[in-house]
């Protein structure tokens, strides 16, 4: 299989695959970190959706990639630079408290994103998507 140039992790790659196959310690990835916002919304069920990881494409100061979960969003950075200070309590670390932000899912850049993958997919199976009132 062929890897995609835009699904590389650059100088990570070879990190990664050692520590996904036991190889190594995930310590070993410093330029790895991870965020987590529960997403709330007044119109939408966010608990009953999902999203595949996908690499944020407007943000290209950063190597990074998300998904989301049960009404989560995981934000996974692969770069050297770290997250900004005003996110560093965020990141999971395995120490001290879990802490995440709340993320209105309206308005948020990956709100469209989840949009259009809803209607597609329903577009695909041929069936109705409910409709706003």
């Amino acid at each position: 299989m062929q890897i995609q140039p835009d699904r590389r992790l650059g100088p990570y790659e070879n990190k990664a695959r050692d520590i996904l196959f036991d190889a190594s310690p995930l310590s070993e990835l410093r330029a790895f970190q991870v965020l987590v916002e529960r997403y709330e919304s007044a119109k939408t069920n966010v608990e009953g959706f999902y999203t595949h990881p996908v690499r944020h494409r407007k943000n290209r100061s950063y190597n990074l990639y998300s998904f989301g979960v049960g009404g989560f969003r995981f934000v996974a950075k692969v770069d050297a630079k770290p997250f900004p200070k005003d996110l560093a309590s965020y990141v999971l670390s395995g120490h001290g408290p879990f802490r995440g932000r709340i993320a209105k899912l309206e308005g948020n850049e990956m709100h469209s994103a989840i949009m259009e993958m809803f209607v597609a997919d329903h577009s695909r199976r041929k069936d109705q998507y409910p409709r706003r009132v």
